[in-house]
């Protein structure tokens, strides 16, 4: 009597014959639970794909949909909880929405230089300089008088995502990996501020001082002068636990405190926390508590800002923007970004509050898929 060995591979069963059965025939491949025998000689699963391949790919689907696809047409609205009423007004710019593979891409960060708006999307790193025009409407026009003909392009081997600003004048372009690039009041190159130093660098208002942070590493205080950064003073280190955070999502000012949003490294909920200039901290925000959506609660903290109603909150997440008291003792209210910008399923990068103007803003898909659109809005109320 023949005996027979069985040999198991992940799913497939192999039935191979003894030594003395070589040559007999070919082992037999069946699909465990199939019972259905894979026929000699059949070719094997396509391979899987690159990931440049699939870039390509996905480039060639977005260029054949861009001319199919039509400018969004969202109707604004206003959000009213109480005396709490906020509406947006959808921007025109001179050189036309920006689009884009992505809606989470299409912009990134913004920031108000005086008269101007700054604004980074894409992958480039470029970013746009827009005069905010006075007068009727939200009008946006690129200054070509500035700038390469109203765009700043990387330099010094930084590539910015992120954009933040002083009282002074200054802008400064960080990407994180590779440093942060700080421009003059007329947007001309200062200086470049390390990247150990500073990751995403988060000014204070007087630019005098500022503080560095960047996923996974030490929260560094900086301060600058005319030449350049200095110091590297660990002010919240996640790996170390020093401070509540496993995470930090972002960073602002209230005044010297700084507020700090991230996950706490007890249980991973969304907080922000604001800390005196000593790291004593003073209050927190964001409830921990409830398991679903809570009106107090965060998706994530992608910005924060002090505000006309008091502490702002922007989650892309939860599409809102959570409003606190200053003080951080009493929620105020969530405002839903989509009964206000019209859009069906918006990401919100970024917002920024200034005496030009609270601007926000939002990147939606079109009804074709493949290609989406960025937008900016100017708020009211908030």
């Amino acid at each position: 009597m023949r005996r027979y060995a069985i040999l198991i591979l992940g799913n497939l069963v192999l039935c191979g014959c003894k030594s003395e059965d070589a040559g007999k025939g070919v082992p037999t491949a069946v699909a465990s639970g199939s019972g259905a025998p894979l026929a000699s000689g059949s070719s094997a699963a396509a391979p899987r794909k690159t990931a440049e391949e699939e870039a390509a790919e996905a480039l060639a689907k977005y260029t054949a949909a861009l001319p199919l696809s039509k400018p969004l047409s969202p109707k604004t609205g206003e959000f009213v909880a109480g005396p709490i009423k906020v509406g947006a007004e959808l921007c025109t710019l001179s050189d036309g929405n920006p689009v884009s593979q992505s809606h989470m891409g299409v912009y990134s960060s913004v920031r108000v230089i005086g008269d101007h708006i700054a604004v980074i999307g894409g992958t480039e790193g470029v970013i746009k300089l827009y005069k905010i025009e006075k007068g009727a409407g939200c009008k946006l026009t690129l200054d070509t008088a500035v700038g390469d003909k109203g765009m700043l392009k990387p330099a010094d081997h930084v590539k910015p995502s992120r954009l933040t600003s002083d009282e002074q004048g200054h802008l400064y372009a960080s990407s994180g990996v590779f440093g942060t690039i700080r421009y003059k009041k007329d947007f001309t190159y200062d200086y470049k501020c390390a990247p150990r130093m500073s990751g995403y660098l988060v000014p204070h208002a007087s630019g005098k001082w500022g503080y560095g942070h960047f996923v996974g590493s030490a929260m560094s205080k900086i301060d600058f002068d005319t030449t350049g950064c200095k110091g590297d003073t660990s002010f919240i280190d996640p790996q170390k636990k020093a401070g509540p955070f496993a995470m930090i999502h972002t960073v602002a000012f209230n005044g010297d405190a700084v507020l700090i949003g991230g996950s706490l490294s007890d249980g991973g909920k969304h907080v922000v926390v604001e800390f005196d200039k000593a790291g004593k901290e003073k209050f927190r925000i964001g409830n921990t508590t409830a398991a679903v959506s809570p009106e107090d609660g965060f998706g994530w903290v992608h910005a924060i800002s002090m505000c006309k109603l008091g502490l702002c909150v922007l989650d892309s997440n939860y599409r809102s923007i959570g409003v606190w008291t200053a003080d951080g003792k009493k929620h105020l209210t969530r405002v839903s970004l989509k009964e206000i910008t019209g859009l069906d399923y918006g990401w919100y990068s970024d917002f920024v509050v200034s005496k030009a103007g609270t601007f926000i803003l939002a990147g939606q898909t079109r009804a074709v898929k493949e290609v989406s659109e960025g937008l900016i809005y100017r708020l009211s109320g908030i």
